[in-house]
């Protein structure tokens, strides 16, 4: 089984290199936590035998992906539809940091979304979550989306326990990875994911 077969597992392996890319700045920096435009390269440069990736990818690059995929699967109709302005003033500013992609890894032009990720270290933020649903409104052939944090232990058990709470409540599905120790800074992180399935994906 290939690994974009399971998002769970996917996300989860993003979440361990979250923690790694923790740690190997954590030993080059003296202590420093790593800016978070880090991350999704640290995540491209570890995965990358195994997923196709892109990160700082801009929502218009999003729109003309997507309307790639539609084409693909048939609809002609398809080609080269603008994005519409509320598309445009929504979203128009906003970059995904990681996009994962399924299908045949020797012909990109040829694969479809998998998901979106964006990375935080601190706490989930309401703010993240807002933007992928705003992606899920028009990217509706991309499946999934996931925010994927690093919070600090055992500082926020309490608020790490919260969190999963309300993903479950609102449907997102918790996932966790390993745990960061860094050596410097003697804090450790947890890495965690809130995994968001569009309610408008088209699947064919």
């Amino acid at each position: 089984m290939k690994l974009e077969d399971s998002i769970n597992e996917t996300v989860t392996r993003v979440c361990d290199q979250f923690a790694s890319a923790m740690e190997k700045y954590d030993a080059i920096s003296g202590g420093e936590l790593p800016p978070e435009h880090l991350l999704a390269s640290y995540a491209l440069m570890e995965l990358g035998d195994v997923l196709t990736m892109t990160s700082e990818t801009n929502s218009t690059k999003l729109w003309d992906w997507n309307q790639d995929i539609k084409v693909q699967r048939g609809n002609s109709a398809m080609a080269k539809l603008p994005a519409p302005a509320e598309y445009v003033a929504r979203c128009g500013q906003k970059r995904a940091d990681l996009v994962i992609f399924r299908g045949d890894h020797t012909k990109k032009r040829e694969m479809e979304f998998l998901c979106v990720i964006e990375f935080k270290v601190g706490s989930v933020d309401n703010r993240d979550l807002a933007k992928i649903e705003d992606w899920f409104e028009y990217i509706d052939t991309l499946r999934y989306g996931a925010i994927c944090v690093a919070m600090e232990l055992p500082q926020k058990d309490d608020w790490l326990n919260h969190c999963e709470k309300a993903a479950k409540d609102a449907g997102r599905v918790p996932v966790y990875g390993r745990i960061a120790r860094p050596l410097w800074s003697g804090q450790n992180w947890q890495t965690y994911a809130e995994i968001l399935e569009n309610p408008r994906y088209l699947s064919t």
